[in-house]
């Protein structure tokens, strides 16, 4: 028992270093043995527990959305006016981002820069999160017909939701610097940045 919850700390330690310096350096700039010496372990048990680095990256995006899978589902099995959805989704997605403020610069470079990994998230997104999706378009289409809001397809909502979110996260801390804010300050320029998000979303989807 001792021996399983020993490697299960190991394997942890090391999924840890390794997102931290992806998430720091880039997937690119970051080796195997920098991970090693950041999670206290050799390059041996790196391989033993993931094989390879790439393993390591996929690993860590399963993880997330593990975290996120279950938050989804709440959210579905509300019943709850479209633009109460809307608001729930972007709230949800604030929050996630929050707790992961790096991480939607390494996703933008991984997908610029590395096709296989542009190919495997696709992947990835489409078996986990298209169950949430058809009931996403199913509630769209339902908010159409019932004059809830303005016709609108899927994907351009959610393109402007995430533009609408995202930006904040990739453009800290050049723009917290540029406004003479501090990184002290980050967490109020969010919220105030969440509540902008859904007012003009919720309003802009309004017939």
């Amino acid at each position: 028992m001792a021996n399983t919850e020993t490697h299960h700390n190991m394997e942890l330690e090391i999924l840890k270093a390794a997102e931290q310096l992806f998430l720091d350096k880039g997937f690119a700039h970051t080796s195997t043995t920098e991970i090693a010496k950041m999670a206290g372990c050799n390059q041996t048990l790196i391989h033993y527990y993931f094989r390879t680095k790439e393993n390591l990256f996929n690993r860590i995006f399963e993880k997330k959305l593990e975290y996120i899978i279950p938050k989804l589902f709440e959210l579905s099995q509300q019943k709850v006016p479209f633009l109460e959805r809307i608001r729930q989704i972007i709230e949800v997605h604030f929050s996630i981002l929050l707790q992961n403020s790096k991480l939607p610069r390494l996703i933008l470079n991984e997908l610029n820069s590395n096709t296989q990994h542009t190919e495997w998230l696709r992947k990835l997104l489409l078996e986990k999160i298209k169950p949430y999706f058809l009931q996403f378009e199913k509630e769209r289409k339902q908010a159409i017909r019932q004059g809830e809001i303005r016709p609108i397809e899927s994907e351009t909502l959610l393109f402007d939701i995430l533009s609408m979110n995202v930006f904040i996260f990739l453009a800290y801390p050049t723009l917290c610097t540029m406004a003479g804010k501090t990184p002290e300050d980050f967490e109020q320029i969010v919220e105030a940045r969440k509540k902008e998000a859904i007012i003009l979303i919720t309003n802009g989807l309004r017939p």
